[in-house]
Order: structure tokens, then C-alpha cells, then sequence
């Protein structure tokens, strides 16, 4: 498998590295840095053509493979959603269809709350449209643990224990189509096939990484350098000022300040120092267009930096 170095290469050409790919053929981008971002823009530039499998090795380590999907004719849309899912990628045809028929599609707004904490739900869900994402909290101030995107599996820790959901999953984006796939079918599949089973704990270990990160970083980071980090998850690799990616563009300043844990009127003074800066820049309230240079000077703050949260 080819590996490229992500930090050569601009938004052209990465596109280009990935236009080029044949079925089954995967290229991994590697990087000293957060590659989310590469998954966005694959999204945003290329929707459902591409199957993105993310991986932090270390903290100075990260990987993403990036396949092809092979197109079938007369597909359902269900089933090729689900064959554009990193983790189904050992299931036969007739696995993705067995799937696909016991699965119900379900649509909600943002903020709502789509699996409440400590609910039985007998499902893993899968997201088709828009981002989710994992809260704490019941009511009034959240922290969002980790973003959901299309293609994206949740309520897995269940999925493994037979426990009830952790936390809250919610609608971030203005909308959301997600699948609600039975347990039950999950798990025979994965009897079947213990590849699957493999990839579904490869998943649940990497979220433990990223909650980890996001607790250390809330106790010993500023607010801004942790704003930053996360909007960076959003910016393109274009040189200069370059329009954010999905959904930050319609994020709230709330939801921004549940992403890293703190409150509104902490992060509103974050983002101005950020815009101040050139790292930003808002339209209507929102932060619509990204530098992602500048930004980094924030969020790549060297281990001696680092001070309580407390401090924006």
C-alpha cells in the first residue's frame, strides 16, 4: 500500500491522489497531525465516493487510508451507503442486503436529542447524512465527547457489553439522516464474520483515544488553542483564508464551546482573539472561512505552554 506524506500536498492535489485510485487499491495519508480534516474534505468535495478509515497511532502519528468505492449498477441506497463503510468492508453482498432490510432510516433537527443516556436502545446506528455527536450533560451545559459523520457508526460500547447508551447522541448539523441498524443482525453478522468484530473495536478503541485527548487537553490547554484545534478539524489545506468545512459553517457558539468544553461567553472571547489574529473570519455570527497556518500556531503550543483550562 502507497503512503504519502499529507503535509506536501495541497487541496488539488490531494484530490487528485484520490480521483486517481482504483477499487480496492487504497492510498494512506500520513501526518504528524489531526488528518479529520481530510475525511471533511472528501466529503464536502467528493460525497459517498470515497471510504475514509482514520487512525491515531500517537500523538505525533495520525493515518488515514483512503479507498475507492466500487459503484454497483442498480444499487440501493442503503446498501451502497453501507458498502461505503470502512467497517463493513468484509461483508459479502448478501450481508450488506440482509442488513439494509432489517435497518429503518431515521431524520432529526438539530439539538435534538437522538438516544437519550441510559437508554435501552437495541440498535447501532449508522450516520447517512449530516454529523452528530456524543454529549454529556442533560440539560443546559454540554461537552460534546466526540463528532459522528457520514459513514459513521455510534452507540457501539452497547453494541459490545449489552449495557445501556453513554451519554447522549444529538443532531450538530442543521439535519440528519441516520440508519438504526438491529443489534441483534449486528452481532449475527459478526458471528459470521470476525473481521467485522475486529473493526468495530478498532473504532471503539480509537474514540477512547480521542475522549482521552479531550479530557487531558480541557484540564492542561487555553481555550483558544483548543478552539483552534478544533477548527482545524474543519480547514482546508488551501494556503491563506479558505471556507470552512461541514458543519462548522452553521454551528452555534454554544455547540463550538460544548465541542471543547467550555461556556459560550468563554469561547465568544476565544474565537474574537482567534479573528483578531487572521485565524478566522465570521459572517452573521458564524465562522465561515478558516486559515489553517494561523491557526496552528494556536493549537500546535509546545508541552510547556500549557496551562489550566481556565485561561482563554
Amino acid at each position: 500500500m502507497t503512503t504519502i506524506a499529507i503535509a506536501s500536498l495541497d487541496e488539488r492535489e490531494l484530490l487528485g491522489v484520490c480521483d486517481d485510485l482504483t477499487p480496492l487499491r487504497p492510498v494512506t495519508f500520513s501526518s504528524s497531525k489531526d488528518t479529520s480534516w481530510l475525511r471533511e474534505v472528501l466529503e464536502a468535495r467528493r460525497p459517498g465516493s470515497f471510504m475514509v478509515t482514520l487512525k491515531k497511532w500517537s500523538d505525533d502519528q495520525w493515518f488515514a487510508e483512503v479507498t475507492r468505492v466500487l459503484p454497483m449498477p442498480h444499487d440501493d441506497a442503503i446498501v451502497a451507503t453501507l458498502r461505503s463503510v470502512p467497517a463493513f468492508r468484509a461483508l459479502a453482498e448478501g450481508s450488506l442486503h440482509t442488513i439494509a432490510q432489517a435497518s429503518k432510516v431515521q431524520v432529526a433537527r438539530r439539538g435534538k436529542t437522538v438516544i437519550r443516556k441510559n437508554a435501552a436502545w437495541p440498535y447501532v446506528g449508522l450516520v447517512i447524512e449530516g454529523t452528530l455527536a456524543n454529549a454529556a450533560g442533560d440539560t443546559g451545559r454540554d461537552r460534546f465527547y466526540y463528532s459522528i459523520a457520514p459513514r459513521e457508526l455510534f452507540a457501539l460500547v452497547p453494541f459490545l457489553d449489552d449495557g445501556a447508551t453513554m451519554g447522549r447522541t444529538i443532531v450538530l448539523s442543521k439535519s440528519a439522516k441516520f440508519l438504526a441498524i438491529p443489534r441483534e443482525v449486528l452481532r449475527e453478522q459478526a458471528r459470521q464474520h470476525p473481521e467485522l468484530l475486529f473493526s468495530l473495536a478498532a473504532l471503539c478503541a480509537q474514540r477512547l483515544r480521542i475522549v482521552t485527548d479531550a479530557l487531558f487537553a480541557q484540564a492542561t490547554e487555553p481555550v483558544t488553542n483548543r478552539i483552534a484545534s478544533f477548527f482545524l478539524q474543519h480547514a482546508t489545506p488551501t494556503a491563506g483564508m479558505a471556507i470552512a468545512l461541514p458543519p462548522l459553517q452553521t454551528m452555534t457558539q454554544s455547540q463550538i464551546a460544548a465541542a471543547v468544553g467550555t461556556v459560550k461567553e468563554v469561547a465568544a472571547r476565544a474565537i474574537a482573539r482567534l479573528e483578531e489574529a487572521g485565524g478566522v473570519r465570521r459572517e452573521r455570527g458564524h465562522v465561515r472561512y478558516l486559515d489553517r497556518s494561523i491557526l496552528e500556531t494556536f493549537a500546535l503550543a509546545r508541552d510547556d505552554q500549557r496551562v489550566y483550562a481556565s485561561t482563554v
